[in-house]
């Protein structure tokens, strides 16, 4: 017969008691580390509808810019159509980014040497 717990006898004794019991009614295959937890059904979800968001908000910008100029430059439909593939572009390049597939390189900036390789003065040239 399990022990009653009082509301003014709880010892760490009984809450030891208790995750003992816990772990022996989930049984020794049930633990609590990630490679044996199933993936969630949705893993791929997030990342997809984030690659969706990338095209088409590239698209939209581009095609947006484009109906802009046309209309201010009375040139229907000539830039709504380089803008708009210059979306895509952007857009496409976006998803590479996202996923992983290109990764940025900063060759101006060396984590070891604090130094504006862009600058065109050389301390040398400075007066003391």
């Amino acid at each position: 017969m399990p022990k009653k717990i009082n509301e003014n006898n709880n010892s760490e004794d009984d809450i030891d008691d208790l995750g003992r019991r816990i772990k022996a009614a989930r049984g020794p295959e049930s633990t609590d580390s990630p490679k044996n937890q199933a993936p969630p059904p949705n893993e791929g979800v997030g990342q997809a509808m984030r690659v969706g968001a990338e095209l088409l908000s590239g698209l939209i910008v581009g095609a947006g810019i484009g109906w802009f100029i046309d209309g201010w430059l009375e040139t229907r439909p000539l830039f709504m159509i380089v803008f708009f593939f210059l979306g895509a572009g952007a857009g496409i390049l976006n998803v590479y980014r996202s996923t992983g597939l290109i990764e940025r390189n900063d060759t101006n900036h060396d984590a070891n040497n604090n130094k504006n390789t862009n600058n065109p003065i050389d301390s040398k040239d400075l007066p003391e």
